[in-house]
């Protein structure tokens, strides 16, 4: 083959040649090319190219011969590693997680026997703020130091780097999983017995991060995101409609992801330090000293209309059973009318008592669900992962089209086997940062 020949042409055929002879790589069919320095570069380069782009089966049962190519020809060259990581890192963000697991898996093979290479690998890319791609990073760690437990001298550089990068100010990234898979990395060369230079303190919770100074209000976000003109218009253009439904509303992410589905957190609601104050108490001592007349105003503020107690009652084995038997819901508006009515038959004292302390905490039915003294409260999170996914960029020009296509073909339904909406994808992430 000529040098003069089209670098395109060995990329294709670099592509081509596994697709149609059954996993055999161009190199073999070709092996003189190796031979000339610049024809090698270019056909390594057009080979790690071609993992990208072919079809996921071409490759040979055992897929050695593809892994002879990459340990004999393309690590050897510096240029090599830079290709195999580009390629790695063009796959690390896609929304697709089982190609992320694949990735991930194939440069835990490559470099479990190279470990002198993972710390070099991680403090080039230290200050990337991308963090599909360095929690992916941190498992080819902690997968490179499980399988291979004889290179102790360099785990022990890997775990001495790790710790001085993430853990030795006690405020590793806000990730749990990489968190976990640092940790991990570290405590395997313990347990082998290395004497590593690192206070063990600072490698497990509680870390010294720092809480959000501020989170958007509901209403905050929905006046700024939720499309009103789509519904009271029937306009085009959703807007964030399907985050919003994904995460902020009763959507499968909001309510099986965050946990909404239950209203119930194993986490407790009150910070380090902070007073307990428990709102079930707060708020059964405010209704109790409520005059007759104000809680008559109370009752009217239920959004839920019940069928007459006469009718719902029944008898059970010679006693008499009330059931409240819903019938229908109120209008907002009407809902909306009597909590203000019921607010202007307070004093000024109990009214910012009831907006300060009793309100943010009672759900849309007006039940007391959110107890930061029993219960995280979810919503915190909802409403934090929403904010953030629009504050990482996404764009609804950029990815919008992306997603509305993904959720118009995509027939997996709740499957796992499927590939995310860029939108979803980035909110998952964030659970992993909450």
């Amino acid at each position: 083959m000529s040098k003069n020949w089209n670098r395109g042409i060995i990329e294709i055929l670099s592509i081509q040649c596994p697709e149609q002879l059954k996993g055999i790589e161009f190199i073999e069919v070709a092996p003189y090319l190796i031979k000339d320095n610049y024809l090698a570069q270019v056909a390594e380069e057009a080979f790690v190219e071609s993992l990208i782009w072919r079809n996921p089966k071409a490759f040979s049962k055992d897929g050695k011969n593809t892994l002879k190519i990459i340990n004999e020809n393309v690590i050897r060259r510096k240029s090599g590693h830079h290709q195999l990581l580009n390629a790695f890192l063009s796959v690390a963000p896609t929304p697709n997680r089982f190609v992320r697991d694949k990735a991930t898996k194939g440069l835990v093979c490559l470099l479990q026997n190279r470990i002198h290479l993972i710390p070099k690998l991680l403090e080039k890319f230290k200050d990337i703020n991308d963090f599909y791609i360095t929690e992916r990073l941190f498992a080819v760690a902690y997968g490179c130091a499980l399988r291979n437990q004889k290179d102790k001298e360099n785990l022990k550089v890997l775990a001495e780097w790790i710790y001085k990068n993430v853990f030795e100010n006690n405020k590793p990234p806000v990730h749990i999983i990489l968190r976990d898979y640092a940790r991990g990395a570290i405590e395997v060369t313990l347990n082998m017995g290395i004497i590593l230079k690192i206070n063990e303190v600072n490698i497990n919770p509680p870390y010294k991060n720092t809480w959000p100074k501020r989170i958007p209000s509901e209403n905050e976000l929905k006046k700024k995101y939720y499309p009103e003109d789509f519904f009271k218009y029937k306009t085009k253009d959703r807007g964030f409609l399907d985050i919003w439904s994904s995460v902020m509303s009763f959507g499968d992410f909001a309510r099986y992801v965050i946990g909404t589905n239950t209203n119930m957190c194993e986490w407790s609601g009150i910070k380090f330090g902070q007073k307990i104050v428990d709102r079930k108490v707060l708020f059964e001592n405010f209704i109790d000293k409520l005059n007759l007349h104000q809680k008559q105003f109370w009752g009217k503020c239920d959004p839920i209309i019940y069928e007459d107690p006469k009718d719902g009652s029944k008898m059970i084995s010679g006693i008499d059973f009330a059931f409240k038997v819903a019938v229908r819901r109120k209008k907002d508006d009407e809902v909306k009318s009597a909590l203000e009515t019921f607010k202007r038959s307070l004093n000024i004292k109990n009214r910012k008592l009831f907006k300060k302390d009793i309100s943010p905490y009672l759900d849309h039915n007006l039940n007391l669900t959110y107890n930061p003294a029993k219960n995280f409260d979810l919503r915190i999170a909802q409403r934090w992962i929403f904010n953030r996914v629009v504050e990482l960029g996404y764009d609804l020009k950029l990815h919008g089209e992306f997603d509305d296509m993904v959720k118009r073909h995509d027939n997996s339904g709740r499957s796992e086997h499927k590939s995310e909406r860029i939108g979803k994808n980035i909110s998952g992430l964030l659970t992993m940062n909450s």
